[in-house]
């Protein structure tokens, strides 16, 4: 684990000086499993060798929900190969420092694992241009080798969550949201075989069934959010807790019928 600060603000040789103290002071098999890794392209010495392997196999970590304060290496979770619709999902637990690896859907016998390198709702460019870039491959996924019309229809999708999300997260009194509207974002996500992010949408499904009074929806959405969410992203999150005081008090939850018009 290296302090991201660190990263950005040391210079590449001196960074690189400090990974291979780091690498050499590792037992024999740990050291092993590291050098193993990919590089992404060819290194011209060992120091190099070493830097290229964290940057290309480093997940950003963090101690606290919402924050990403380091980059870490786990070589194991490293291994996973990328899928723009991965059937596996990854969290850092910050109280075991365990990179925790869920399966996010039912996994056919002998299909490989897989994750996603990086945010999965973007349209196919940007995910082409991003794999290309960061890690020197073309993705061969499904999702990328499906046939025009089927990729035009997943971005034409994942545009459409972009938009939900700017509306469900505006809480202002011009906010377009609806609950018809989370609802959407959850078939999406299910649809685009988001499964190991779901907890997001039926989090905005509950507080928009909140936000019109309705508490039976609100308390349903809520408990899928906290049964998914301590699934993918650990039991002390504070969207979780905030989930639990929907259910035991939902008229006096803060957002009760926040959006109705007075």
């Amino acid at each position: 684990m290296v302090n991201a600060k660190t990263v950005s603000n040391l210079g590449k040789n001196y960074l690189a000086d400090l990974l291979r103290n780091g690498v050499e002071s590792l037992s024999s098999e740990h050291k092993s499993q590291y050098l193993n890794l990919s590089t992404h392209d060819e290194a011209a010495t060992y120091e190099e060798k070493v830097y290229k392997i964290f940057k290309t196999n480093s997940f950003r970590t963090g101690a606290h929900d919402g924050e990403s304060d380091f980059h870490s290496t786990f070589t194991e979770v490293s291994r996973l190969n990328h899928d723009c619709r991965p059937n596996c999902a990854y969290y850092f637990d910050h109280t075991t420092f365990a990179h925790k690896v869920i399966a996010a859907r039912d996994i056919a016998p002998g299909e490989e694992l897989t994750i996603s390198y990086y945010d999965p709702l973007q349209p196919s460019s940007k995910r082409r241009q991003r794999l290309s870039q960061d890690w020197g491959f073309a993705c061969s996924c499904r999702s990328c080798t499906a046939g025009a019309q089927q990729i035009a229809e997943s971005d034409k999708r994942i545009e459409e969550v972009h938009q939900l999300w700017k509306e469900l997260d505006d809480y202002t009194s011009n906010s377009k949201a609806t609950p018809e509207k989370a609802e959407r974002l959850v078939q999406l996500y299910k649809q685009e075989g988001i499964y190991g992010r779901l907890h997001e949408a039926y989090y905005r499904a509950a507080v928009e069934w909140i936000g019109v009074g309705n508490a039976g929806k609100a308390a349903e959405h809520a408990g899928r959010c906290i049964d998914r969410g301590r699934i993918f992203r650990g039991l002390d999150r504070p969207f979780i807790k905030n989930m639990e005081k929907l259910i035991v008090d939902p008229e006096g939850y803060p957002g009760w019928k926040f959006r109705l018009k007075s």
